[in-house]
C-alpha cells in the first residue's frame, strides 16, 4: 500500500503529461498540413525550356494555375520581378508578356492566394539570338547591257537592270516542297548541354539529324564555334564524331568544347568532315536548303 501511494502521483502527472505532447503533436501536424494545402500551384505550359528567340521579338509566357486559387501571379526575369499580373476568380490559364533582349534567361513564375502565400517558382531558360539582316545583293547588268546608263535617259536604265535580277537572285528561300524533301541529311535544332552555359566550362551540343533519304546513313561531323562579328577562324571545334543516322529524326550528343574564360555571343555550325584527313567539307543545311543551319548562343557567369 505504501508503495502504491508513493507511485500514484507519478504515474498521474506521466499521463497528463503524454496527453498533452500527444493533443500538441495532432494540433500542430493539423496546422502544417492545412498550411500546405491552401499553398497554390502554378506550371508554365509555353514557351518550352530552351526555347529560342530574336532580340526584340515579344515573348509570350503561358502558365496554368489549376487550382483555381491564384489571385496574382508575378514574372521574374533572371531573378528580377518584371510583371506582377491579377488573376480573376475561376480563371485557369494565365498569359504574361515580356520583350526579348539579348542573351540567356531564365524565366520564373509564381501565383500568390488570397492569404497572400506564395506558391513556389517554376523556371525554364531560353535563349535569344540577335537579328540577323542579310546584306543587298549587288546589282549586275545582265548581258549585253552597257557598263553604265544612258545620261539622256537617266530614269530607264533601272528599268532595264532591274527586272532581270529579280528571279535568278530572289532573297528568299524557295518553298518548293521538292527542295525541302530533296534526299539529304539536314540540321533541325542544336542545344547545349548545360542549357545555360557559361564561361571557362565543357559544353556538349546535342544536335537534332533529320534523315530523309532511302536508308541509314554514316556521317563524320564534329561543330564549329565562331565569335558573331567576329573573324572566319573558329573559336574551335568539338572532337570528331561517327554515327549512323537512322531515317527521321535523331538526336545526337557531340564531344565536348571548352568555352572561352569571357562573356562572349557565339554562333554553332555543324560540319561534316572528311575521315581520311580530318578536313572540313561543309556545313550541313536547314531542311528548306535557304543555308546552314546556325545556333547563336552566349557565354557568360
Amino acid at each position: 500500500m505504501i508503495i502504491l501511494k508513493l507511485i500514484r502521483p507519478w504515474m498521474f502527472m506521466f499521463l497528463r503529461l503524454s496527453a498533452l505532447a500527444l493533443l500538441f503533436a495532432l494540433v500542430a501536424g493539423c496546422g502544417l498540413v492545412e498550411t500546405t494545402a491552401q499553398r497554390a500551384t502554378v506550371a508554365i505550359s509555353s514557351p518550352q525550356n530552351g526555347s529560342q528567340f530574336q532580340e526584340g521579338q515579344d515573348v509570350v509566357i503561358q502558365s496554368v494555375a489549376a487550382d483555381g486559387k491564384a489571385v496574382r501571379i508575378e514574372l521574374q526575369v533572371d531573378n528580377k520581378t518584371v510583371r506582377v499580373d491579377p488573376v480573376a476568380v475561376g480563371q485557369f490559364n494565365l498569359s504574361q508578356t515580356w520583350k526579348a533582349t539579348l542573351g540567356t534567361h531564365k524565366l520564373s513564375v509564381r501565383v500568390y492566394d488570397a492569404n497572400n502565400v506564395a506558391s513556389d517558382f517554376v523556371e525554364i531558360a531560353i535563349v535569344v539570338s540577335p537579328v540577323v539582316e542579310l546584306p543587298n545583293p549587288p546589282v549586275v547588268p545582265p548581258p549585253g547591257a552597257p557598263n553604265a546608263p544612258n545620261p539622256l535617259t537617266p530614269t530607264l536604265a533601272p528599268q532595264a537592270i532591274n527586272p532581270p535580277i529579280i528571279t535568278p537572285l530572289p532573297l528568299a528561300p524557295s518553298s518548293s516542297p521538292t527542295a525541302a524533301s530533296a534526299p539529304d541529311i539536314y540540321v533541325t535544332a542544336i542545344r547545349t548541354d548545360p542549357l545555360v552555359p557559361t564561361t571557362g566550362i565543357p559544353i556538349a551540343f546535342n544536335v537534332t539529324f533529320l534523315n530523309t533519304t532511302n536508308g541509314n546513313r554514316g556521317i563524320t561531323w564534329r561543330i564549329a564555334i565562331f565569335k558573331v562579328g567576329g573573324s572566319a577562324n573558329s573559336l574551335g571545334d568539338t572532337p570528331i564524331m561517327n554515327n549512323d543516322v537512322p531515317l527521321g529524326t535523331q538526336e545526337i550528343k557531340s564531344g565536348i568544347w571548352q568555352s572561352p574564360k569571357e562573356c562572349l555571343l557565339l554562333l554553332a555550325n555543324v560540319f561534316l568532315v572528311d575521315s581520311s584527313n580530318k578536313q572540313r567539307l561543309g556545313s550541313l543545311l536547314k531542311t528548306d536548303r535557304s543555308g546552314p543551319f546556325q545556333f547563336n548562343f552566349q557565354t557568360c557567369s
